[in-house]
């Protein structure tokens, strides 16, 4: 399934998260919708993330690079309750500098604070 995520609507996409959550395949679901390009779909994943960990490096990585909001938001809300990799420290400090949205600003200036990357 995950390399043809990408080819689902956002309907579809979003049917599919739904049917998922009622079986054990949600978390696994939900990881594989990280790859979907509608922001809208990516943000419902990570709404529903329920593991201990936040999502794998290379996943991260793709992720802290969008711009999107509705992207972000969801996002930096998962790694402040969660660990945050050394290797996202500086692209976290970045968007809490420069990010044109106010509330990606706000959520990424409480991770600096909170982990002390100053």
């Amino acid at each position: 399934l995950e390399p043809r995520v990408h080819l689902l609507s956002e309907a579809s996409a979003f049917s599919l998260m739904r049917w998922g959550s009622s079986s054990r395949a949600d978390e696994s679901l939900n990881e594989r919708m990280l790859s979907h390009p509608s922001p809208r779909v990516i943000a419902r994943a990570l709404a529903r993330w329920r593991r201990r960990e936040p999502p794998d490096d290379l996943t991260l990585i793709r992720l802290l690079k969008r711009e999107e909001e509705e992207v972000l938001v969801p996002l930096l809300r998962l790694l402040k309750e969660r660990s945050i990799p050394a290797f996202a420290c500086a692209r976290v400090r970045l968007l809490s500098e420069n990010h044109a949205s106010a509330a990606v600003r706000v959520w990424a200036g409480s991770i600096v604070r909170a982990k002390n990357l100053v």
